[in-house]
């Protein structure tokens, strides 16, 4: 955002250029593990392993802090850009590089309408929108709005002006135990916590496997586990055999109905596993949507015993291969690996795809990315992975490790994910897309009425890119000042020329490709407001763009 905040891509101001550049760094130097105290677990209470704690957990507030005032910053130079006229208006800004439609938050201020009823109106249509108020406070109304065609990388304006939002029948069907908006039905086991089914009503099929003789732990199933006997982590390293786990599953089960709207209805299933301990699981579907999301709220005390928290996920096995993506491409696990490479655990970016012949489903996360398959691997050290089903386990917790990281871990906790089925066996580009959509939401922005800005009232899309296998990594200001640097990925395993077209307000005329450091590389013809480049199967492109030399676009460009 703050890379096209500018007049010119990447022209965002030194001053903002270095406060992301401090954000960055905070965000290494805490992800530097070495930096924990190496007694940490010996002695947890010692002055030496707290106070190097706090002095590497620093490091992490500043980096959050300085990412939440950098996106203010970019929200902010977009308000200013944006005319308005008469009504104060909301823009939906996309961050993907493909158009958007869907159920997205958005957060407009109270005391602006003096805390009266709100409504959200459509400029092109003079409709009210659909709209949902989810919680109002002295400051703020947080609210989901429905919205179509947000460009993109760019944005569409919402009208906001006071009224009450349009009254609208709603498509669940909330039960004892399943919740349904006629697309998906969840389906829970009151007696386990756990999902009994995903069904997708156009299909027919069921995507998740119910717990039984081959699954032990059903889908989405919170699983605690304690090494409660001595040497406690000791047991893990080196290797040794029968490691004593103890594992226990939450017992006392609820299930409520919670939020019901137009737009978005939920179930909570709460279980306990032992005093403090508790889980809540909110299970979310929304108007016209196949997905299912799931939030995870855990409490717990701090303990110095060795545990781990894992989330089972066995899919049906109608859908017996899983993929996984990684850090620049997609990989099956076992089979795509080096034999003897790490094989007890993995991460992932954002998703795993669970594929059969005719059907397919997308698992994503935005919190927890490692993930063990098969079965909960902890202290198996496996030779290979042999996978005899479409069974992983999200791995959101644990207290394993012997030095350097707290040796306790307490208070409440939230683990985000969302199952999403589709027709068709689908491509590796649409689970990206898939789980692109609900790891990087849309920001909504809030305009006040007369802003005499550059930018159109209604909509603008600033970058776009075809075809759809090409996933926008990042854009981000050049270190060096010179432009913009985008990050380009080719997802589906193919040769690809990829076209990226960039809006005339941008006024870019030059590009050239670079390597990851930003060093230039061979210039890049731009006809037209477009590029053109070739990219090898999983390859990644770095490409610099910058303004047209003296800063102004040709006559006959101009007025395009």
């Amino acid at each position: 955002m703050l890379a096209l905040a500018g007049r010119t891509p990447g022209a965002g101001g030194a001053a903002l250029r270095r406060r992301l550049a401090d954000a960055y760094e905070s965000a290494l130097l805490f992800d530097e593990h070495t930096w924990g105290a190496w007694s940490s677990i010996s002695d947890p209470d010692g002055l030496f392993a707290k106070d190097q704690w706090g002095f590497k957990a620093s490091y992490a507030s500043e980096a959050a802090l300085d990412a939440s005032e950098l996106e203010d910053a970019g929200c902010a130079a977009f308000a200013w850009r944006i005319r308005t006229g008469d009504a104060a208006a909301v823009a939906i800004f996309n961050p993907l590089a493909w158009e958007r439609n869907g159920i997205f938050e958005a957060r407009i201020p109270a005391t602006f309408f003096a805390w009266e009823d709100i409504r959200v109106i459509d400029p092109a249509t003079g409709e009210p929108v659909p709209m949902q108020v989810r919680a109002r406070d002295r400051l703020w109304v947080q609210c989901l709005i429905q919205a179509k065609g947000i460009p993109a990388l760019g944005y569409r304006t919402y009208r906001v002006e006071k009224g009450a939002p349009p009254k609208l029948d709603s498509p669940f069907t909330i039960g004892a135990d399943s919740i349904d908006n006629g697309l998906v039905r969840v389906e829970v086991d009151p007696a386990t916590a756990a999902i009994r089914s995903i069904l997708d009503r156009d299909a027919g099929e069921n995507v998740v496997a119910a717990a039984g003789e081959k699954v032990p732990y059903g889908f989405g199933q919170y699983i605690y586990e304690q090494i409660q006997k001595e040497p406690g982590r000791g047991v893990l390293w080196p290797i040794h055999k029968d490691v004593p786990f103890v594992r226990r599953i939450a017992g006392r089960i609820r299930v409520t109905p919670g939020e019901s709207g137009p737009l978005a209805a939920t179930i909570a299933v709460e279980g306990t596993i032992e005093e403090k301990h508790t889980v809540r699981l909110e299970i979310e579907l929304r108007r016209g949507e196949r997905a299912a999301r799931l939030t995870y709220r855990i409490r717990k005390p701090a303990t110095l015993t060795p545990e781990a928290a894992y989330i089972a996920f066995p899919f049906a096995d109608s859908l017996p291969e899983l993929r996984l993506e990684v850090v620049g491409g997609v990989a099956r696990p076992g089979a795509d690996q080096i034999p003897g490479s790490a094989t007890d655990w993995h991460s992932t970016q954002y998703w795993i795809r669970a594929r059969g012949e005719d059907r397919g489903a997308v698992w994503v996360t935005l919190d927890a990315p490692l993930v063990q398959f098969g079965d909960i691997n902890m202290g198996k050290y496996l030779e290979t992975l042999q996978l005899p089903r479409p069974t992983f386990y999200s791995w959101p917790m644990n207290n394993y490790w012997f030095t350097n990281f707290p040796a306790q871990q307490g208070g409440e906790f939230v683990f985000r994910y969302a199952v999403i089925a589709h027709r068709g066996a689908g491509t590796d580009s649409l689970a990206a897309r898939i789980a692109r959509e609900h790891a990087i939401p849309v920001r909504s922005i809030f305009i006040p009425p007369r802003r005499a800005g550059d930018l159109p009232e209604d909509r603008a899309s600033f970058i776009s890119i075809e075809p759809d296998g090409i996933a926008l990594a990042g854009i981000k200001a050049a270190e060096d000042g010179r432009g913009a640097i985008l990050r380009l990925r080719e997802l589906d395993g193919k040769a690809q020329a990829v076209t990226v077209q960039f809006a005339p307000s941008l006024l870019v005329g030059r590009a050239e490709r670079t390597n990851a450091m930003e060093e230039a590389g061979k210039p890049i013809v731009i006809k037209d407001g477009a590029l053109t480049i070739e990219l090898k199967p999983y390859e990644g492109a770095e490409i610099r763009v910058m303004p047209f030399a003296g800063g102004a676009a040709p006559a006959a460009r101009r007025g395009s």
